[in-house]
């Protein structure tokens, strides 16, 4: 009897906790980037920089490194790959969203 209720208890346990534990793993997976996400990831980020209160008063040189700070960030909290990142700045530059500058210094 004994061990008719340890499988019982065994086999409830496997039930519930095996559509938990697919349930996790596909929540914990990443999106996978692609150029056009990066491309959105950038913007919001140097616009999100610009947008902060005393922006607008701070030097150039500053302000060149808030938004690269803001770039980089949100760049590496996107967990894409280095070539991806590459490919993303290199087309943020070509259609104006972020400088040279600013993507060297990020790349």
């Amino acid at each position: 009897m004994s061990s008719r209720l340890t499988s019982a208890i065994v086999l409830g346990l496997a039930i519930v906790a095996g559509p938990m534990g697919a349930a996790s793993a596909w929540a914990q997976t990443p999106p996978v980037a692609t150029a056009a996400s990066l491309q959105a990831t950038i913007s919001a980020a140097a616009r999100a920089a610009a947008a902060t209160a005393g922006f607008s008063r701070l030097t150039p040189a500053a302000k060149l490194a808030a938004i690269q700070t803001a770039v980089a960030a949100a760049l590496a909290a996107s967990g894409a790959s280095p070539e991806m990142i590459s490919g993303a700045l290199i087309q943020a530059v070509a259609s104006g969203t972020i400088s040279a500058g600013v993507a060297v210094q990020v790349a």
